[in-house]
């Protein structure tokens, strides 16, 4: 999975690879080689501006790392109790990112401190 932003006068790549692989490019300098659980990566996506990156892995759990000084750094994960996530989308306004499951489960969680929404309110407000 591949993932590009142009971040003030920079351009970002991160691709997520096989066995928990994520290369992250500046200008196509490797700024960062992270390994996100040891399994299959099926989604990365750029979130709040390039601010953090999330990654979706076969392992479960969703990978929250955000940009520190030159490089990003995990600061945090979440396990995903419904199956494997394989899609990660963000919402029109950066606030929330959509994440879908192989067992064609939706969940939400707020962009802003990572905690997954699961009421008809919250999900049905998502824009």
């Amino acid at each position: 999975s591949i993932a590009c932003i142009k971040r003030s006068d920079d351009f970002m790549v991160a691709v997520g690879c096989e066995l928990g692989a994520l290369l992250i490019r500046r200008n196509w300098d490797i700024i960062t080689t992270h390994y996100a659980g040891n399994d299959n990566i099926t989604d990365v996506k750029f979130i709040k501006d390039g601010e953090s990156l999330m990654v979706a892995s076969v392992d479960n759990n969703i990978y929250i790392m955000k940009y520190m000084e030159t490089a990003y750094e995990l600061c945090y994960f979440a396990a995903i109790e419904s199956g494997v996530p394989i899609s990660l989308d963000v919402s029109k306004n950066g606030e929330s990112v959509l994440i879908a499951t192989d067992k064609r489960k939706l969940l939400i969680m707020d962009a802003n401190n990572y905690e997954l929404n699961f009421t008809y309110q919250e999900v049905s407000s998502i824009q």
